[in-house]
């Protein structure tokens, strides 16, 4: 009776590993059909919808790609096969807007989700736009902002804008293309500058302001 017993528990273990063993190769073939992916980029607007078909590429050292995809219908992109590194991963349809998350490494078998919410501003290629930004940067001879510079506008064509520099030393305009920026930054107890560009491109001005 002992020995029978012994022969039907050994059976039941047999039987059991067997059945362990069958698990192990289905779950086998089914990392097979479905590989383990390093990453899962979830790109979103800012009101939480997806992003379809937007270009999702994985960098080294911001520079060398290594693989592109697209996010599909739930705005979700996999990179499957990633290099035993820091690399970086870039969202975007052009070089303007587009977003860069940098030192990402995977751990296996956990995946690498990376959550990124995108506005798409690709850029506005000059020649379309009939207006360009002007920035001046107004400071002291020590290079520390002034705040309250004001920018008396002698030109036409300057547009709309700021008058009074911010605490930051910032002024702000819009003007036509091509068109010529005259105008004076004055500030009491300051020597005025006197300014005179062509707005070809957008600009961005230092003006110093000395003692007088």
């Amino acid at each position: 009776i002992v020995w029978a017993t012994k022969m039907i528990t050994s059976g039941m273990f047999v039987f059991a590993m067997t059945l362990e063993l069958i698990g192990l190769s289905e779950a086998l073939k089914g990392a097979d059909d479905s590989p383990y992916c390093a990453f899962e980029v979830k790109v979103s607007t800012p009101l939480g919808i997806p992003v379809n078909k937007l270009p999702v590429i994985m960098v080294r050292e911001r520079k060398e790609t290594l693989f592109e995809t697209t996010t599909d219908e739930k705005g979700v992109a996999r990179i499957c096969d990633a290099p035993l590194e820091f690399v970086g991963i870039v969202v975007g349809r052009d070089v303007c807007g587009s977003v860069q998350v940098n030192r990402l490494k995977f751990n296996w078998p956990e995946i690498q989700r990376v959550f990124i919410t995108f506005v798409d501003n690709p850029c506005d290629h000059m020649e379309a736009r009939p207006e360009r930004q002007v920035l001046l940067r107004v400071q002291d001879e020590k290079g520390q902002p002034l705040a309250d510079a004001r920018f008396e506008v002698s030109s036409a064509s300057m547009g709309g804008g700021s008058t009074l520099s911010d605490s930051l030393g910032r002024l702000f305009r819009v003007v036509k293309v091509r068109s010529v920026i005259e105008g004076v930054v004055t500030k009491q107890g300051k020597e005025s500058a006197h300014i005179s560009l062509k707005a070809t491109d957008d600009l961005e001005l230092k003006v110093v302001l000395r003692d007088k």
